[in-house]
C-alpha cells in the first residue's frame, strides 16, 4: 500500500513539473511572437525614416536577420502545434516579401544617384513615387503578420487557459499526495507499532507462563529429590539402549537415588550415566533385566 502511494505521489509530482514546462512554454512562444511582430513594426518604422531621409543607416539589412533567426525559433517553439506551424509558414512567405521590398529600395538607391547626374528632378520625383508604393506594400505586409500575431496568441492565450487549469489542479492534488504518502507511512507505523507492542505482550505473556512452569518444574524437582533423599529405599530412573532392530540391549542410569551408596557401596556420581549391565550385571543371570524390559 505505502509503495503504491509513493508511486502516485511521484507520479503527481512529474506532472505537475511536465505541467509548469508547457506553462512556461507558452510563455516563450507568446513572447517570441510579439518580438517577431516587433521586427516587422520596427523594419516598417526604418523604411519610413529612410523614405523622410532621417535615417539614411542600412539597419533594415540587420533587422531582417533578426527576424529570420527570431522566425526559425518560432518555428521550433511550435513544432508541436500544426496550426500554428501552418500560421508560421505564412510568416516564413511574408519575411521573403519584406526582404525583397527591402533589397529592392536600396538597389533604386544605388541606381537614383547614377541617374541623379542626367535628370535629377525626374529621378527624385519617380524615386518617391517608387518608395511610397514599397512603403505601402510593406505596410500591407506589416498588417498581415499582426492579424497572423493575433491569430497565434489567441491560440496560445487558449492554450495559456487550459495548461494553467491544469497546473492550479496539480498544484493542489501534488501536495495532497503527498499528505496522502505521510498519513499512509504513519498508519503503517502506527499498525506495525501497535503489532510489535501486542507480541510483545503475548511474548511477555508466554515468557510469564514458561517461568511459571519452570518455577513448579523447580519446586517438583526440588520436592522429588526431598523424597529420594528422605526414602531408605532405592529410586532409580532408568533409559532404554537398544540396538539396530530396536531391540532393548542395556540400560543406562539417569538418576539413581543416595541409598545406592549404602545399598551397593558405589557413589551415586559414579552409577549416573553407566549401563545397568556393566555396573550389575548380575540382573541379566536373576532374571530382573528381563523384567525390566
Amino acid at each position: 500500500l505505502l509503495l503504491y502511494t509513493v508511486s502516485v505521489g511521484y507520479k503527481q509530482v512529474n506532472r505537475l513539473h511536465e505541467t509548469g514546462d508547457m506553462v512556461a512554454h507558452t510563455l516563450e512562444v507568446q513572447r517570441t511572437i510579439v518580438e517577431l511582430s516587433a521586427k516587422f513594426q520596427e523594419l516598417e518604422s526604418l523604411q519610413l525614416k529612410v523614405l523622410l531621409k532621417e535615417d539614411s543607416s542600412n539597419l533594415s539589412g540587420i533587422v531582417v536577420s533578426e527576424m529570420e533567426q527570431t522566425l526559425e525559433r518560432l518555428k521550433q517553439l511550435t513544432s508541436d502545434n500544426q496550426a500554428q506551424q501552418e500560421r508560421v509558414k505564412v510568416l516564413e512567405q511574408l519575411c521573403d516579401k519584406i526582404r525583397s521590398e527591402v533589397n529592392t529600395v536600396e538597389s533604386t538607391d544605388s541606381i537614383a544617384v547614377i541617374d541623379s547626374i542626367e535628370a535629377k528632378d525626374s529621378v527624385e520625383i519617380n524615386l518617391a513615387s517608387k518608395r511610397y508604393q514599397r512603403i505601402g506594400r510593406i505596410s500591407k505586409i506589416v498588417e498581415e503578420s499582426q492579424i497572423l500575431k493575433e491569430r497565434m496568441l489567441s491560440e496560445e492565450n487558449y492554450l495559456m487557459v487550459a495548461r494553467k487549469e491544469e497546473y492550479t489542479s496539480q498544484s493542489f492534488l501534488t501536495p495532497m499526495s503527498s499528505l496522502l504518502v505521510a498519513i499512509t507511512a504513519l498508519g503503517i507505523f502506527l499498525i506495525g507499532f501497535i503489532s510489535i507492542y501486542k507480541q510483545k505482550g503475548e511474548i511477555q505473556e508466554v515468557n510469564n507462563q514458561v517461568f511459571n512452569q519452570n518455577k513448579k518444574l523447580q519446586e517438583t524437582e526440588e520436592f522429588l529429590k526431598g523424597v529420594y533423599k528422605s526414602s531408605n529405599n532405592v529410586i532409580s530412573h532408568f533409559e532404554p539402549i537398544m540396538d539396530g532392530e530396536k531391540n532393548i540391549v542395556d540400560f543406562q542410569f539417569k538418576y539413581t537415588s543416595d541409598a545406592i551408596e549404602k545399598v551397593t557401596g558405589t557413589e551415586q556420581e559414579d552409577i549416573i550415566g553407566s549401563s545397568l549391565l556393566d555396573k550389575y550385571p548380575m540382573v541379566s543371570e536373576n532374571g530382573l533385566f528381563s523384567l525390566m524390559k
